[in-house]
């Protein structure tokens, strides 16, 4: 009997337990990318990306304010997951300052992340503003306040 086979399995099985560890990293959705060049995020309603940019005198993000989905336009069971990136590294915090919008935003370096809390729409209607959610964005010490809009999905306007 080869040992090869048994070699094999073992060196797939470590990939695949470093793979799923690798998973619970946060990591920006594709088009965060383009903070870094475009100093802009992604308004999109199932995919938004914030863009936090300390390069100027002042903290700004693109967008100002988001419009997101309550739940995945085309998996009703999966909320949306909201990305920040910054524009040029740097510590990043996010801190919801009204409850119930998303889960506590989960932080790492220049990057964060949080998931629309789960059945915050229910019995409301398609395109309906379900919560106005307002948070702090802390980059290197500086502070700005914009805001997220949580929307009733998923009615026929686009994403802006």
């Amino acid at each position: 009997m080869s040992t090869v086979p048994l070699r094999s399995f073992a060196v797939l099985a470590v990939l695949i337990v470093a793979g799923c560890k690798a998973a619970d990293s946060i990591r920006p959705i594709a088009p965060a990318s383009d903070c870094g060049t475009t100093g802009k995020g992604v308004q999109h309603h199932d995919t938004p990306v914030v863009c936090v940019d300390g390069s100027g005198t002042t903290l700004a993000v693109h967008p100002n304010s988001i419009r997101v989905w309550d739940v995945g336009s085309s998996d009703h069971a999966t909320p949306p997951t909201i990305q920040w990136v910054t524009r040029g590294g740097g510590n990043l915090q996010i801190a919801m300052k009204d409850a119930g919008c998303v889960e506590t935003p989960k932080c790492s370096g220049p990057h964060c992340s949080a998931t629309v809390k789960g059945g915050i729409g229910a019995g409301r209607h398609e395109g309906e503003m379900i919560q106005q959610c307002r948070y702090k964005v802390t980059l290197d010490g500086r502070v700005l306040d914009p805001d997220t809009v949580i929307v009733r999905c998923c009615s026929d306007a686009p994403p802006e």
